[in-house]
């Protein structure tokens, strides 16, 4: 008997003891992940759902050995969102690489994005009926004749997650690249075990996996600015480092900005409207910049913007589109104050030649020409 109970235990500890971690790590992450309301809903949706395919996992290796033939088509159906979800699962790390590397608040989603998932739920759901996928004998499920589509699929969307993190890695906080790319190999270890060894790891490897991701997003909130959601300074500064040592001899836009009368704004109608020009601004400046530039808070009412340009033309064009913008803003505000900026860009080349210190030194500069003159509308230097 005891031998029994321990036999029992040693399939479902580890299934065990990752629910528990994991439960405890959203409990953590639902009160902490409150600013970024995309990226909590995607990581709690993908959390309840390791949760259950955990419970529904261990449930099946205490009950489902050799079950009576009236209960197997219920045992086959049981299996089913054990291999539909995987792909769901991956489908939605890719969409959410995408969110991290570019600093969104919601993916591009396309139609096309969920085919092959759809696919491969669409076999799994026949499978009970065929064993196109999967069938289940004796209490043990087996590969189907389409099983690699299962396989295929789920690693295509987590390595397209870690190419996307590997193309954009120079655009990831310092260490961030490191923990972000365990996030795919776990599960994708527990999908080998699973084939090869029919070891029931996945989903235990895919727990592994999200709390290490929680480790991320609670440094990356760090690492931004509570108030407006942009970068703050320590990690704009670390990415305009890394740009540089990189050596790609790539031209890049500095821009600093200052709100023009700040002080005026918060003495005449109180600090909670200062805070919202910050916000209004902070929201224009990420809606018109692409999502491989950079907004960050640089301290008070000063912000700095990296931009990929190909030359001087292209920062002059980003200059004015920032301009316009506010222009816009303010033309559909109903504001009782306008919302001006004084401007500074900066071009330069990732060459390791340069300081960061320096460059945003130059911006600086270059910007409050701009406070003080006010012609031309911005002011721009091209890099020595």
């Amino acid at each position: 008997m005891e031998y029994l109970l321990m036999e029992v235990f040693l399939k479902i500890e580890v299934n065990v003891m990752s629910a528990m971690l994991l439960g405890v790590t959203m409990l953590v992450a639902r009160h902490r992940l409150q600013r970024w309301s995309y990226i909590k809903w995607m990581y709690h949706c993908a959390g309840l759902t390791v949760l259950l395919m955990l419970l529904l996992e261990t449930s099946l290796l205490l009950f489902a050995k050799e079950p009576h033939a009236s209960k197997q088509l219920a045992l086959t159906l049981a299996y089913v969102p054990l291999f539909a979800a995987p792909p769901v699962l991956s489908c939605c790390w890719f969409l959410f690489c995408d969110a991290i590397c570019f600093e969104k608040h919601a993916a591009e989603i396309k139609p096309a994005h969920w085919i092959p998932a759809a696919l491969n739920g669409a076999v799994a759901a026949l499978s009970p009926l065929g064993g196109c996928l999967f069938s289940v004998e004796n209490g043990v499920w087996r590969k189907g004749p389409l099983f690699s589509l299962y396989v295929a699929t789920t690693a295509g969307y987590l390595l397209a997650g870690a190419f996307r993190l590997l193309r954009q890695r120079d655009m990831l906080p310092k260490g961030g690249f490191g923990m972000l790319m365990a996030v795919p190999l776990l599960p994708l270890a527990g999908m080998a075990a699973r084939s090869i060894f029919g070891r029931p790891s996945i989903w235990a490897t895919a727990a592994c996996a999200l709390i290490i991701l929680n480790a991320y997003l609670q440094e990356q909130i760090l690492r931004t600015d509570t108030l407006t959601g942009a970068w703050t300074k320590g990690p704009f500064e670390h990415r305009l480092s890394r740009l540089l040592q990189s050596n790609r001899g790539e031209p890049f836009g500095m821009i600093y900005m200052d709100i023009d009368n700040f002080k005026t704004i918060n003495d005449q109608f109180g600090h909670r409207e200062g805070d919202e020009a910050l916000q209004a601004l902070t929201a224009t400046l990420k809606r018109t910049m692409r999502k491989t530039d950079v907004v960050a808070r640089l301290g008070g009412d000063e912000f700095g913007i990296l931009a990929r340009v190909d030359g001087q033309e292209g920062l002059d064009a980003v200059a004015r589109k920032i301009e316009q913008a506010i222009e816009m803003y303010n033309r559909t505000s109903d504001k009782p104050y306008q919302i001006t900026c004084s401007l500074g860009a900066k071009l330069f080349w990732t060459t390791p030649d340069c300081s960061a210190e320096s460059i945003l030194d130059q911006a600086d500069s270059l910007m409050y020409l701009h406070k003080k003159s006010k012609q031309p509308k911005y002011a721009c230097a091209s890099a020595e």
